[in-house]
């Protein structure tokens, strides 16, 4: 047996024997990167790969990963659990290049995961053993990695049950908790269509966006001085030590700024297709596919029209001139009008000699467009900008179980009190009012079970959830899962 620790460990754990070739990479892990995948096929070349990856692995994340395998025949299933399947095992079979003799097996085991992060040795500090297994000694180990293989090659489900092992000729006791195989797919689990799912908040950190700041000598006093800047659309900031100036367009102050047309689904389509967690709005992660469109701020046509102005005159000097000109004469209407008040203009805006820094106000502006032209040919800023709404992926943390645990029950709270509240019907079927998340839970749950949601308490809810996830609603050729999964479609009154 031999173990690696730390940056000795690299990629040259993952090498062929001499005289031989791989046949066969079998990885398992929670965690995975396509750099590792890439690299695992380029030193190994092996005419299969398959994976075992934890089943909250989104769709994309696998399609990414059978991308780096490009040339070689690979497969990907799910291993779900309770938590999370958190098993690191990497297992290769190799063919004598001459086509005679015995295959050689080589496992490795410990912390690792199938990423750049893990194998590459300058990111993590990691434990791993690798140990050649014998035929003759290491049967039941054999058997049990060929059953996993067996499992992802037929694309069927299948428990894989908990294994003490016999102490391995080259190695240590093993014991493997179980853990259930799965096809891709939908999420097998109520845990993993959590995992799978996205977090939705307002995009904060575009308010300097389109707007150049000025900081002041002095806070603004919230009397007649803050008045005269803002009769000139300055806006003070933070602690009053600095303004604000939307450069392009006008400055839009709340989301509802921007009369419009509005698609009717779009109303309230947070409470619709959100639940509040502890950690923020939840969102299925199809929902947000199908919906995402609507999932916006109100003010998002009008961000758009900014955005599109200034990538429109990107290249324009002139526009860039005006803009300048317009700003330099805000800010002098700006000291005119505190001198006019006998207020020392001095003691808030940049000046030279008790006279108005005209570079400093115009070089200031000119430096900003530049720095928004940076930003508005990044398309996800553009995205989030223009939609006012961020919807990262729900981190993966299931490992940690007292965290994952607080999260869930921060759900399923709020599914109980989106169940106390009265129903109430949209024309046109659409469907009911508020939650549609709690709708679907609850016929789902009366379907199957016949239990009544207003009766049930958050742990209840979560519980029966997992429980049932995968049973058929006897009047349905739909599982409760599928039921509860398709929340969001127009129309779904189950």
């Amino acid at each position: 047996m031999l173990l690696n620790m730390g940056k000795q460990m690299h990629y040259n754990l993952l090498e062929v024997p001499e005289g031989y070739e791989t046949d066969l990479a079998l990885v398992i892990a929670p965690y995975f990167d396509p750099r590792f995948a890439k690299r695992l096929v380029e030193t190994l070349s092996p005419n299969r790969v398959r994976f075992v990856l934890d089943d909250g692995a989104r769709w994309k994340d696998i399609k990414s990963l059978e991308a780096a395998c490009v040339g070689t025949d690979v497969k990907v299933a799910l291993g779900s659990a309770q938590g999370i399947v958190h098993l690191k095992g990497f297992y290769f079979e190799f063919l004598n290049s001459t086509g005679n003799g015995p295959r050689k097996h080589r496992f490795l085991f410990g912390s690792t995961n199938a990423t750049e992060a893990a194998f590459g040795g300058n990111g993590n500090a990691e434990l791993i053993a690798a140990t050649d297994l014998s035929a003759a000694h290491d049967s039941k180990l054999l058997t049990y990695l060929a059953k996993l293989v067996d499992a992802v090659e037929k694309d069927r489900k299948m428990r894989i049950p908990t294994v003490l092992f016999d102490p391995l000729k080259n190695s240590l006791n093993l014991h493997i908790s179980p853990f259930t195989i799965s096809p891709v797919g939908p999420a097998p689990g109520f845990d993993a269509w959590l995992q799978r799912g996205r977090l939705v908040a307002k995009y904060r950190d575009a308010q300097k966006f389109l707007n150049v700041e000025i900081r002041l000598s002095n806070p603004l006093p919230r009397d007649q001085v803050a008045e005269i800047f803002a009769d000139q659309g300055l806006i003070p900031v933070g602690a009053r030590d600095l303004v604000r100036y939307p450069y392009v367009g006008q400055q839009v102050a709340a989301d509802d700024g921007v009369p419009q047309a509005v698609n009717p689904r779009a109303v309230k389509w947070k409470t619709r297709y959100c639940v509040w967690t502890r950690l923020g709005e939840w969102v299925s992660d199809d929902c947000y596919d199908h919906h995402k469109d609507i999932m916006i701020a109100k003010s998002s046509p009008s961000r758009n029209a900014k955005v599109t102005q200034l990538l429109a005159h990107q290249d324009d000097t002139k526009w860039k001139s005006r803009r300048k000109r317009a700003f330099l004469a805000t800010i002098v209407r700006v000291w005119n009008g505190l001198r006019s008040a006998d207020y020392s203009a001095a003691d808030y805006l940049p000046s030279n000699a008790a006279r108005l820094d005209r570079n400093i106000v115009s070089n200031r502006l000119g430096e900003k467009i530049e720095t928004d032209l940076c930003l508005a040919r990044i398309p996800d800023f553009v995205h989030r900008y223009v939609a006012g709404y961020d919807s990262p992926e729900l981190p993966r943390f299931r490992q940690d179980t007292r965290a994952w645990d607080s999260f869930v029950d921060s759900w399923g709270e709020s599914i109980v009190l989106e169940a106390a509240k009265p129903i109430t019907w949209i024309e046109g079927n659409q469907g009911p009012r508020g939650s549609l998340v709690t709708w679907a839970i609850g016929v789902a749950l009366k379907e199957v079970k016949g239990f009544d949601l207003k009766e049930m308490t958050a742990g209840d809810i979560t519980s029966t959830l997992r429980e049932y996830w995968t049973k058929k609603i006897p009047a349905k050729n739909v599982t409760l899962g599928e039921c509860v999964s398709h929340y969001f479609k127009s129309g779904n009154t189950w």
